[in-house]
């Protein structure tokens, strides 16, 4: 039985949600919680690879209807991380010396960095209920 979902999608967030982490797991404090929230999404899509991988996914045995979720949560998910990559990439040169305009849009994008974070917890406490309300 085919769902329409792609395993390569969740081995694409698990990848960047890996290099994220990479990059960002020794930078400032200001970010240190979503360098956690990155490893513990890292963990959960992992898992939920690994789930869809077997024979005996607790996934596809709840229907097309939790597949659906899933891509939309997946999906959603990538989302937020390209975002963050993409906020990365953008200030990855704050922390080089002499590069004080950077660190000046650094702090005034906090607000950015916050709402991020909030959208990483909400994605970890997401993924996390779906494989509670299945026994994983």
């Amino acid at each position: 039985m085919s769902f329409g979902f792609s395993l390569a999608d969740f081995k694409e967030a698990i990848v960047l949600s890996k290099r994220l982490y990479d990059g960002i797991k020794d930078a400032p404090d200001e970010i240190n919680g979503i360098a956690k929230d990155v490893a513990t999404l890292h963990g959960v899509l992992t898992q939920i690879d690994e789930d869809l991988s077997s024979e005996e996914s607790a996934l596809k045995a709840h229907g097309e209807a939790r597949m659906k979720l899933l891509r939309s949560m997946g999906t959603n998910a990538k989302r937020t991380l390209d975002e963050l990559q993409s906020f990365v990439d953008k200030f990855q040169t704050a922390a080089q010396p002499g590069q004080v305009w950077r660190k000046v849009q650094w702090m005034a994008s906090q607000r950015k960095v916050k709402r991020v974070h909030q959208d990483l917890s909400f994605h970890v406490s997401s993924f996390n209920l779906l494989m509670a309300t299945m026994g994983k």
